[in-house]
């Protein structure tokens, strides 16, 4: 979000969207520039063939980064990158070594509230790997002149990287906290674990459209020029790979064993998380029920395992004896199977449809919206702070949401809906503090009555349609004041 933030800045005064896609790419490919060092300087065609398959590289397992400003690509190559710094230890002083690992992983939890599930994974991958590498290391040290301090001093490191990321996320948590901010999933978790949510009754077909999706399904909206790999055949070409890599000997067999069960455990445990995800907190999403949205949502939030498992996996390939062949065989991977069109369509591509993607944006923002806009003054250079949009129980789109608070920027909104023939004032009154909202505009709503809204408007008639100010008083009650003038 910081990156894009600045990169917005490049045009003072004026938004430009494009600007926003510019910071979001180059936050990506700066955790994969690493990549390239293979590439022989001042080479141009070998850079000019590097760049290219560099970009094309995320659209083997995840087009969403082409074509939208989705974190989990973020995410992705963040683990990537630190996995890789776990595995490249030689010719480095343990300083580096250890403090970019704890900066990536500082990065990787602020991406994401799912970040800490990979730094998680990270972990393991770190500690697993220390034992792995260390203790022959240890051994074969004279351990009282330099091994035992070697040991205690590569724990301590351990515990640091272990401990930034807590800091770190810690840091973000409590600002979050004091800006009384909490992410929407986030809301709807913890109202799922108090029993406050309601989860339809159609587990069974979401099962089904998991399991459809991930055996059979392509990762990509368009066709590739060679093979279209479904969630199921990535994930065991993975632990191909890490076979071959023994076979060319670039692995021993322990280490073989070691990264190939990480990869098998890591993505079984995911994987696993990932559906009951969609059984819980996605369930009220009925898109996913359909293969397509099931596969869209697995290559999405999958994108850390699969772009970050290749990322490790290109690593070794390019440390080898001959890593001129394992950059070949890289290249050629990437190129038979990634998403062409998305990766054209992200870099210029999406002009030629430009036009046409803002009146179906346009069209998602309905007249009721374009209404609800004008009275909040969306768009202008201050904020009135932020508001409460309820909209009818019938009315649910978080789609649509989504847009109309692109469009709200810089106030910030918030969303419900409502039965106004059940809602109680006190529901009202909740939903405001939950929201933490100055502000509340109602649509107009499907049912007749409207004394919910009537009893906090101080004896006049509350107005659909029309934006009221929220003003505390005593005893957590809370009164609605007209605001008269359009802003």
């Amino acid at each position: 979000q910081m990156l894009k933030w600045w990169f917005l800045h490049f045009s003072s005064g004026v938004f430009k969207e494009g600007l926003m896609f510019a910071g979001y790419y180059f936050m990506n490919l700066a955790f994969l520039f690493p990549m390239l060092k293979i590439i022989k300087k001042r080479n141009i065609l070998q850079m000019a063939a590097g760049a290219a398959i560099l970009w094309l590289f995320p659209a083997v397992a995840e087009t969403f980064w082409c074509n939208g400003c989705c974190a989990d690509l973020t995410m992705a190559v963040v683990y990537g990158a630190f996995l890789t710094a776990v595995a490249d230890s030689k010719g480095h002083s343990r300083r580096f070594y250890y403090g970019r690992q704890a900066l990536f992983l500082m990065v990787l939890v602020l991406c994401k509230n799912t970040g800490f599930i990979w730094a998680a994974f990270g972990l393991l991958f770190d500690y697993g790997y220390h034992l792995l590498t260390c203790r022959k290391e240890y051994r074969s040290r004279d351990v009282k002149a330099e091994g035992l301090n070697g040991k205690w001093s590569d724990r301590r490191a351990l515990f640091a990287v272990t401990l930034m990321p807590v800091v770190s996320l810690a840091s973000w948590l409590s600002f979050c906290l004091f800006n009384r901010r909490v992410a929407k999933l986030t809301g709807t978790a913890v109202k799922m674990a108090a029993g406050e949510m309601h989860i339809p009754a159609y587990q069974e077909e979401m099962v089904n459209a998991f399991v459809n999706a991930f055996v059979n399904w392509p990762l990509h909206k368009w066709k590739t020029i060679a093979v279209d790999l479904s969630p199921l055949s990535l994930y065991l070409l993975l632990l191909v790979f890490v076979f071959m890599l023994y076979k060319f000997k670039i692995f021993n067999r322990r280490k073989a064993c070691y990264v190939g069960g990480f990869l098998a455990v890591s993505g079984a445990v995911f994987y696993s998380i990932n559906l009951l995800s969609h059984l819980t907190i996605f369930a009220v999403e009925t898109q996913y029920l359909q293969p397509f949205g099931m596969a869209s949502s697995i290559e999405r939030y999958g994108a850390p395992f699969t772009i970050g498992g290749l990322y490790l996996l290109a690593f070794y390939a390019m440390k080898g004896r001959r890593p001129a062949v394992g950059a070949l065989i890289c290249m050629a991977f990437i190129l038979l199977t990634t998403d062409y069109k998305s990766a054209y369509q992200g870099l210029t591509g999406y002009k030629e449809a430009a036009d046409a993607e803002l009146v179906r944006r346009g069209e998602l923002v309905d007249g009721q919206a374009q209404e609800f806009l004008k009275k909040i003054g969306a768009g202008g250079n201050e904020s009135i702070g932020r508001v409460l949009y309820l909209r009818d129980q019938s009315d649910v789109s978080w789609v649509r949401n989504t847009y109309i608070g692109f469009e709200a920027a810089p106030v910030s909104v918030m969303y419900g809906n409502v039965d106004a023939d059940v809602v109680k004032e006190q529901d009202i009154i909740n939903a405001i503090k939950e929201a933490h909202a100055g502000f509340l505009y109602v649509d107009q709503l499907a049912g007749e009555k409207k004394e919910a809204f009537d009893a906090l408007t101080g004896g006049e008639e509350f107005e659909y349609g029309r934006l009221y100010q929220v003003v505390e008083q005593a005893e957590g009650q809370i009164c609605l004041t007209g605001v008269y003038e359009d802003r």
